[in-house]
């Protein structure tokens, strides 16, 4: 299988679908603008299972009807140096979630995340002891790791925005150096609350 594949496969229709209200950042609320929306074909896809490889990290998601993935996250994640490969998921045209594996070779980021750097995660020790709205859950990967951080971006002027976090302690990891998953809401589109619910009912181990 291919670094970034994805595979597809519809499932029943009695899928739950995440359907939890989309969180703006205050910059956007006071701008009155939004995340910008993706690309539509005019047709709305059925709830539906993709099989994900953030290599060598394989898992699978639930996606409610008009979901999916994108293996070409540009612009959401820019790392300087180590970058996994990113993968987006998104859940409609204004929320999405963005997983990624960091190698525990990497060095970790985790001070003033901005400009396209996110934060480097490589395992749940990474997270800052004093992370805003620190909190565990169970996954059906392993135990989630959730928080909220401030994340910038400077051109003529700044905005901020809260952007969740949850880094995922895989109960299976591929290597020893993959120990864990990283998924994030770029820009807050999906709030902490959400994500959280999101990961314990919507994330699976790959099929096989």
């Amino acid at each position: 299988m291919e670094r970034g594949s994805i595979t597809r496969a519809v499932v029943a229709a009695g899928l739950a679908v995440f359907a939890a209200a989309g969180c703006a950042s205050s910059d956007d609320a006071a701008s009155g603008s939004s995340p910008t929306p993706t690309a539509s074909t005019g047709r709305s896809a059925p709830p539906h299972s993709e099989q994900i490889n953030a290599d060598p990290v394989r898992f699978a998601v639930d996606l409610p009807a008009g979901g999916a993935v994108s293996d070409a996250a540009a612009g959401t994640y820019v790392a300087k140096t180590c970058p996994p490969p990113p993968i987006r998921v998104d859940l409609d045209a204004k929320r999405s979630v963005t997983f990624m594996a960091w190698p525990t070779s990497c060095a970790p980021s985790t001070q003033k995340p901005g400009n396209g750097n996110h934060g480097v995660y490589r395992t749940a020790a990474d997270v800052p002891a004093d992370a805003a709205n620190r909190t565990t859950v169970a996954t059906p990967l392993g135990e989630a790791t959730v928080f909220e951080q401030q994340y910038y971006e400077c051109t003529n002027s700044c905005h901020t925005w809260t952007e969740p976090v949850a880094v995922v302690t895989l109960a299976t990891p591929p290597d020893a150096t993959h120990t864990a998953l990283v998924a994030l809401s770029a820009k807050g589109t999906v709030t902490a609350k959400d994500l959280a619910e999101f990961l314990r009912t919507h994330l699976h181990p790959a099929a096989g």
